[in-house]
């Protein structure tokens, strides 16, 4: 991972692996992440890393100084470090020298260089904008999924950033947060790709990290600045993280304009939790509101005019007014993993100010907007074909309570799977089975827990700002999962139905020569878990509609469950004589294909159980070893964000 410029020499090759979309579904990826995020709540916030850091460097350093140019510009990008496709097409569009975009909003198709060391300005038509590519890219958090480890990193972070933008000097720079993904290895793996110091320091690609702590603080030009906050898993700012950014307020001068950076939305969370009635860490003593605090103990009136933040994977800016001027609260969290819909996203939030008020912040753009969400959310019907492995848990559901049923009632298995037996016969056997179920203390108990699962599943989804009384959510579980289990009958029914129906109609038999042989046929079970696959990832699928839709359930749930690699996008800003100027830049499909860029080459070595591995050659000179198969076509969300300089004390 630690490798120099230098290396780019003729025949460098190096390994990829180009991972798949995260599959939030899949039963081992639940599993495996739910015992990381576990063990991390455990042992990694009680394990100190941020205070091992600051005892590594006892004086408290001067802030990061990008003071000097004139003008500069940035680039902003969260939650990235997920599925091949969609990160390397955000590292490619901003490891270019510059994009050229419409000022309307349209898709603009960027050129494909013609070999691989060829960089360059675009050309740009008659009223384009035109702009650089940052010196400074800012990681709000997140940069890997699903946990974090050193492999993670690699193979969906490092690998796509330095294919899509190979080593340069000088070196653009990179600081990063983490966010509550990269905390899942208790922060060892970020500190390590992060936080290393002098000849040791981290390159991915074009890009060179530079921070020795998870936060830090940076001077760029014409008196503004940018405080990168590390809020653990729970939103927690450790003693030694105040008193670094309390030294660094003593740099400020009244007038300065302060950015901070956070690795989740607060100000979102927050108004959620007031709605749904309770108490939580967000309220009262939520510790952005303690940062903000910070310049004003020291006297000084320090302007916050932008907040940003990832974490949830859409685009959203609320703008609160204060006196004369605005403030921002910015969500972009589009940088690689699973597209999020914004139906949920409030139209206003209430945020707090150093004095002690609360004031409102309306909502004024989102991306992907309320009716693309809306045709997003329908995608959640195909979760049988998105999620294979979670829906044949499901079917295995199913067999096992068919299993203790035919335990519980000799015979019945054998009757069910007679073609002759109708509709109401079928009901005569729910009847019975139900009997049965009754008698039977090991059926009733295995009922009950699946019963208070999907209970309890519909339960951890009911999030505000759309809170539902317990037992609306309750109900809404226990009825699906009566539907699971009663649609075991169902299948096996149906696929009974199915096999007599094709004796008799395209092999001659007849209704009364259907024998028990025959209904007990191999093929009628078969076909029962064909058809118990497709209805229990259906049903599936159709729950996390209807309760999203009708009761605003499974908010997260209903967009993970499809891996959505579109609706992509980051931030590019300037920082000049003027103020800051904020370019929201979103990419509405990804890459799905890359090829070589001309004059690099990529072999095929292996087929991973995640991905393609392919073997890179990069020649000397080169600046990118991949392209898209077809340009990509970035577009401005809105019109520019612009936020006047600083004022003079």
């Amino acid at each position: 991972m630690n490798e120099a410029p230098h290396l780019s020499s003729p025949g460098k090759e190096f390994l990829i692996n180009r991972q798949k979309q995260v599959s939030w579904f899949d039963t081992r990826q639940l599993l495996a992440t739910g015992s990381r995020a576990l063990a991390a709540k455990i042992v990694g916030s009680m394990s100190g890393r941020r205070e091992i850091m600051a005892a590594l460097e006892p004086k408290i350093g001067k802030p990061y100084d990008y003071s000097a140019p004139d003008e500069l510009w940035i680039d902003y990008l969260a939650d990235t470090g997920d599925g091949w496709n969609a990160t390397s097409s955000l590292a490619w569009l901003m490891g270019r020298d510059g994009l050229a975009l419409d000022p309307a909003g349209a898709p603009t198709p960027q050129p494909i260089p013609g070999d691989c060391k060829t960089e360059g300005m675009p050309d740009v038509i008659a009223g384009q904008l035109l702009l650089p590519a940052g010196r400074l890219l800012i990681l709000g958090g997140d940069e890997v999924y699903p946990t974090a480890s050193s492999e993670a990193y690699q193979h969906r972070f490092i690998d796509p950033f330095r294919c899509a933008r190979w080593y340069e000097q000088p070196p653009r720079h990179v600081f990063s947060i983490p966010g509550n993904h990269d905390w899942y290895d208790g922060l060892t793996s970020f500190i390590r790709l992060f936080c290393q110091t002098g000849h040791d320091r981290r390159w991915f690609g074009a890009w060179q990290a530079q921070q020795r702590r998870s936060y830090y603080a940076m001077a760029l030009p014409h008196r503004w600045w940018i405080w990168g906050l590390d809020m653990a898993l729970e939103d927690d700012l450790d003693p030694p993280q105040i008193e670094y950014f309390r030294k660094q307020a003593k740099a400020l001068r009244s007038g300065d304009k302060l950015i901070l950076v956070v690795p989740t939305p607060t100000w979102i969370k927050q108004d959620k939790v007031r709605a749904k009635g309770g108490t939580s860490r967000y309220f009262g003593s939520d510790k952005l509101d303690l940062i903000m605090k910070l310049p004003k103990e020291e006297g000084l009136d320090v302007d916050v005019p932008l907040v940003l933040t990832g974490d949830l994977h859409y685009y959203a800016r609320h703008r609160a007014k204060i006196g004369d001027g605005t403030r921002d609260y910015l969500v972009c969290g589009g940088g690689g993993a699973f597209g999020l819909g914004t139906l949920q996203v409030p139209e206003e939030v209430r945020v707090r100010f150093p004095d002690g008020k609360r004031r409102k912040a309306k909502l004024a753009k989102l991306y992907p907007d309320r009716a693309e969400s809306v045709k997003l959310r329908r995608g959640v019907l195909r979760f049988p074909l998105k999620n294979p492995a979670f829906t044949g848990a499901l079917t295995a559901i199913q067999a096992i309570t068919l299993w203790l049923l035919g335990a519980a009632i000799p015979g019945w298995l054998g009757r069910l799977t007679d073609p002759r037996l109708g509709l109401s016969g079928l009901c005569r056997i729910v009847g019975e089975a139900a009997e049965s179920a009754a008698r039977s203390p090991g059926l009733i108990v295995w009922l009950l827990i699946l019963l208070a699962g999907f209970g309890l599943y519909a339960s951890r989804g009911g999030k505000p700002p759309t809170p539902r009384p317990a037992w609306q959510m309750w109900l809404a579980g226990v009825l699906h999962g009566l539907v699971q289990i009663l649609g075991a009958f169902l299948c096996v029914w149906l696929a009974a139905q199915a096999i007599g129906h094709l004796l008799v109609n395209c092999f001659g038999m007849s209704w009364v020569g259907l024998t028990r042989t025959i209904a007990d046929d191999w093929a009628t079970l078969l076909l029962a878990a064909l058809i118990g696959y497709t209805f229990c990832g259906f049903v599936f699928g159709l729950y996390l509609f209807l309760t999203h839709k009708l009761l605003g359930l499974h908010d997260m749930e209903v967009f993970s469950a499809q891996a959505i690699e579109d609706y992509k996008g980051f931030l590019r800003m300037r920082v000049s004589a003027r103020g800051l100027d904020i370019y929201p830049i979103g990419l509405r499909r990804h890459a799905p294909a890359w090829q070589a860029a001309p004059g690099a080459t990529l072999r095929d070595v292996a087929k991973g159980v995640f991905g393609k591995i392919q073997a890179v050659t990069v020649p000397a000179g080169a600046t990118r070893v991949i392209d898209p198969c077809a340009p990509l076509a970035p577009e401005l969300l809105e019109q520019p964000i612009f936020i006047p300089g600083a004022s003079e004390p």
